[in-house]
C-alpha cells in the first residue's frame, strides 16, 4: 500500500467516525420507527438477510473464499449468539423502551464483557494485563475466527 499524505488520511479518520456515528448511531432510531409497522422478528430477519447478502457480494467481489467450511464452522457459534441473541432481544426490547435507553445498554456491553473477564486477567503477561489493551482483544477474536499464525485468514484466498 502506498503512502497516504497525513492530510488524507486525517480525512479518512473524520469520515470512519462519521459514518460509524451516522450508521451505528442511528440503528436503534430507524429500528424504533420500523417496529411500528413491521412485526419484531421479521424485521430482524429481513434486516439481516438484506444484510448478509451484501457483504457476501462484497467478498465475492474481493475474491474471498466464504464458503470454507472451516471458516463457516468457527463463525458460526459467534453469528448464532450475536444474530438470534443479542439482536433479538433488542429488537423485543424496543417494543418496550425508548431507542435512546436500548442503544445506551447495547453499547455498555463491550464494558460488561470486560469487567466479567476481571478473573481471567492473571493469565496474561504484564503488557496484556491491562483490560483496554486493543491487541489483547484482537488476538481473541482471531483465535475465534481463526487466523493462522502468519495473520492470514481461513478461508481467504491467497
Amino acid at each position: 500500500m502506498g503512502r497516504i499524505s497525513l492530510t488524507k488520511r486525517k480525512l479518512l479518520v473524520v469520515l470512519a467516525y462519521f459514518l460509524i456515528y451516522f450508521v451505528w448511531g442511528s440503528t436503534y432510531y430507524f429500528i424504533g420507527v420500523a417496529l411500528r409497522e413491521i412485526p419484531t422478528f421479521l424485521l430482524g430477519a429481513l434486516r439481516f438477510s438484506v444484510a448478509g447478502i451484501l457483504l457476501l457480494a462484497i467478498c465475492v467481489c474481493r475474491g474471498e473464499k466464504v464458503l470454507y467450511l472451516q471458516l463457516i464452522r468457527r463463525s458460526a457459534v459467534s453469528g448464532i449468539v450475536l444474530l438470534f441473541v443479542d439482536m433479538a432481544v433488542i429488537m423485543l426490547a424496543q417494543r418496550y423502551v425508548s431507542s435512546s435507553l436500548v442503544a445506551i445498554v447495547a453499547s455498555s456491553t463491550a464494558i460488561w464483557i470486560m469487567l466479567l473477564d476481571v478473573p481471567s486477567w492473571k493469565n496474561f503477561s504484564d503488557s496484556d494485563h491491562r483490560p483496554w489493551h486493543a491487541g489483547r482483544i484482537y488476538r481473541r477474536r482471531d483465535a475465534l475466527h481463526g487466523t493462522v499464525e502468519s495473520g492470514n485468514r481461513i478461508g481467504r484466498s491467497q
